[in-house]
């Protein structure tokens, strides 16, 4: 090749790259709405529930779960509240331990423990759905 036909080529090169803006434009936003973060927490896929009574006094009441996380990267937690004497709300839900993961339910099973109880009906409810009931 010429001399003059490789100076045009680094010239065309040249000019393409100066043309190219490398830095990203944003839009500043509008109004003073925090920025949209995404939400940590996810389901926990519940297939099967069972009422645990452990043989003491007070009886201590166990609620054992069977399902799936959303991928291996979640890890399941929970929040019991006993609303009044032997209802037991339970709020089941998985978190994300923020590392990038691949996308397959992640089996698991779980012991939660509910409090104590002395004896009579005990009901379980599991986000917002009553899983459970004895009479103890």
């Amino acid at each position: 090749m010429s001399k003059s036909t490789t100076l045009v080529l680094l010239l065309g090169l040249l000019l393409v790259a100066c043309a190219a803006d490398p830095t990203p434009t944003t839009l500043a936003p509008t109004d003073d709405t925090p920025p949209v973060t995404p939400d940590p927490t996810g389901p926990v896929f519940v297939d099967e529930t069972d009422l645990l009574v452990a043989e003491s006094f007070p009886m201590q009441l166990f609620l054992a779960v069977q399902g799936s996380l959303p991928t291996p990267c979640h890890v399941a937690e929970w929040q019991v509240e006993e609303t009044e004497q032997g209802r037991f709300e339970v709020t089941l839900y998985s978190v994300n331990t923020g590392e990038n993961c691949i996308q397959v339910l992640e089996p698991v099973e779980l012991n939660i423990p509910l409090g104590t109880s002395e004896g009579g009906p005990i009901e379980v409810v599991l986000n917002g759905e009553t899983v459970e009931t004895a009479d103890l």
